[in-house]
């Protein structure tokens, strides 16, 4: 009887230490889309500044969707970074953004071969001429970066700014084919009003 006594203030404490890294393990995955991805731009994110323009952009985000505002605020700093003079804007990625993931930088779509990853759903495979390897669009500047050089690609292609999206959604190749996804465009539109300065 003596022994089984001795044992229970051991015991008592294993389920202690068990319960303490389960509860730390919770807490890490419940947090992992807040700040576990790759960041390579040389700013410090808690120091990341925003004008008055990419603050209402970021007011309108952060109302609509459930999301880090670090990672809110990164997208942002990005989509002004690699927008083009024609197209796309900052705008228009943040748009995309918002239609493809809803902003969730881990998004992964069901394809079984060559599935879109990231915020803004590109497929690595479809762009190897871009993308050395799927593992750069682990990080959310290459994820932004990527996006909009295919949406520039595509309207150059096109001539337009809204068959770029589509060609964005249904791939060039099925664009010039007659593909046309209004649906998809529509969505474009109700995102895209949200953030004025139009085309």
């Amino acid at each position: 009887m003596t022994k089984y006594l001795v044992a229970i203030p051991s015991l008592v404490f294993m389920l202690m230490i068990y319960s303490t890294n389960m509860l730390e393990s919770t807490f890490f995955k419940s947090n992992m889309h807040d700040d576990q991805y790759v960041s390579t731009d040389t700013v410090q994110r808690e120091e990341r500044m925003l004008d008055s323009r990419q603050q209402r952009h970021f007011e309108t985000i952060t109302e609509k969707y459930r999301v880090s505002e670090t990672i809110v605020k990164d997208v942002i700093h990005y989509a002004y970074k690699y927008e083009k003079k024609s197209f796309p804007k900052a705008e228009d990625i943040l748009a995309v953004v918002g239609i493809e993931s809803s902003w969730n930088p881990f998004a992964k779509s069901k394809l079984k071969t060559d599935p879109a990853l990231g915020l803004t759903q590109i497929r690595p495979g479809q762009w190897k001429q871009l993308i050395e390897s799927p593992t750069e669009l682990l990080e959310i500047e290459k994820q932004i970066k990527y996006a909009a050089e295919i949406l520039h690609v595509n309207f150059k292609l096109t001539k337009s700014a809204e068959d770029a999206i589509i060609a964005y959604n249904v791939g060039y190749g099925s664009w010039s084919g007659g593909l046309y996804n209004t649906r998809y465009l529509n969505k474009f539109r109700n995102e895209r009003s949200k953030f004025g300065r139009s085309v």
